[in-house]
């Protein structure tokens, strides 16, 4: 629910929380920015946004796809930007989202990404094996997935759906599954952050950047 300006200061404040207090190395930071202006009627507006992140999955997969094996990927994806991270990378693996695949020449085999969730939007379940994004995980080297089991907007994600009571990666976290144990690293920020669906509240607590910066930055 921001424009493309707001979407792009908000952006910053994710480079100023993970990278102030690091020494990492030179880094090109990008920020992903996709249309979220607000539509009248919030529940409205959710179930428009959660449409939309399939065909901005492709989009993201297209410009990974592009990109040369030879430098490290990090990413972070906050909220809804988790649902389309998540996406992207199972398009990446050869998977079907939206009834679309990627041409063959983009898809990558296999990969060694970091990536970092805060407040995922998603199914708890679409990282399983037969879930939307299963094939994500083939992408990624670790994977932390920063949850907040106090979280009042995604208390409320099974509105997401007219039929069904899905719940929130970002609110539960994951089930433990031993195939996925030594990928997985979880935490519930609760008390970092607060009763708060907040951005802000992530990227300017000392904790949950540490423990980013820790999965993104481990070049």
């Amino acid at each position: 629910r921001v424009d493309a300006c707001d979407a792009i200061r908000r952006g910053w404040d994710a480079y100023h929380g993970l990278f102030d207090c690091s020494k990492a190395r030179p880094t090109r930071f990008v920020i992903w920015s996709w249309p979220s202006d607000k539509i009248k009627g919030q529940v409205r507006d959710v179930r428009a946004k959660a449409v939309h992140t399939s065909g901005e999955a492709h989009y993201f997969a297209w410009l990974l796809g592009h990109l040369g094996n030879n430098s490290p990927i990090s990413i972070v994806g906050y909220s809804y930007g988790a649902r389309v991270t998540s996406g992207a990378l199972h398009v990446l693996s050869g998977g079907e989202l939206a009834g679309c695949t990627l041409p063959p020449g983009l898809q990558r085999p296999s990969g060694s990404m970091q990536v970092a969730f805060m407040a995922a939007a998603l199914h708890n379940n679409w990282l399983y094996a037969n879930g939307c994004h299963e094939l994500a995980t083939s992408q990624i080297e670790h994977l932390l997935i920063q949850y907040n089991s106090k979280d009042p907007v995604l208390k409320r994600y099974h509105l997401i759906e007219k039929h069904g009571r899905p719940a929130a990666l970002g609110y539960t976290g994951m089930y433990d599954d031993v195939s996925l144990a030594t990928l997985i690293e979880q935490s519930d920020v609760r008390s970092s952050v607060g009763k708060s669906h907040a951005e802000a509240n992530y990227f300017r607590s000392d904790r949950v950047m540490e423990e980013a910066r820790q999965v993104l930055l481990d070049w």
